[in-house]
C-alpha cells in the first residue's frame, strides 16, 4: 500500500488515492 502510494501516489496523489482506496 505504501509502497504504490509512493510510486503512483507521486504522479497522481488523486487518482493514486481513489485506487489505493478501492485496493
Amino acid at each position: 500500500m505504501t509502497a504504490v502510494l509512493g510510486s503512483s501516489g507521486f504522479h497522481t496523489p488523486k487518482k493514486s488515492l481513489n485506487i489505493v482506496m478501492f485496493r
